[in-house]
């Protein structure tokens, strides 16, 4: 007969005082991060599209599709494959 393990569960009825403030500093900085985005849309518009084309690219880096993906991605050109559309999901997403 194996033999069971009992494991602790305290830690998940009351989470150790370390989490409970990194999860208050995690909520204080998407706070911030929001209050960020609502005074500056236009720097953050662009950073998002800068970093869907990059993300884009990294995923298609392997297929060699790097140009097309950029195409796809920078230009909004139309995906003519399932490929292409899935570059294009990764663009929309």
């Amino acid at each position: 007969m194996a033999h069971l393990h009992m494991f602790e569960d305290s830690v998940l009825r009351s989470p150790p005082q370390g989490v409970i403030r990194l999860l208050e500093e995690v909520r204080l900085q998407q706070a911030r991060l929001l209050g960020h985005k609502q005074a500056y849309p236009g720097i953050y518009s662009t950073l998002e599209r800068a970093g869907r084309v990059r993300a884009l690219l990294i995923a298609c880096r392997a297929g060699n599709m790097e140009s097309r993906a950029a195409e796809i991605c920078a230009r909004n050109s139309p995906p003519i494959n399932d490929i292409e559309r899935a570059m294009a999901g990764y663009r929309d997403a």
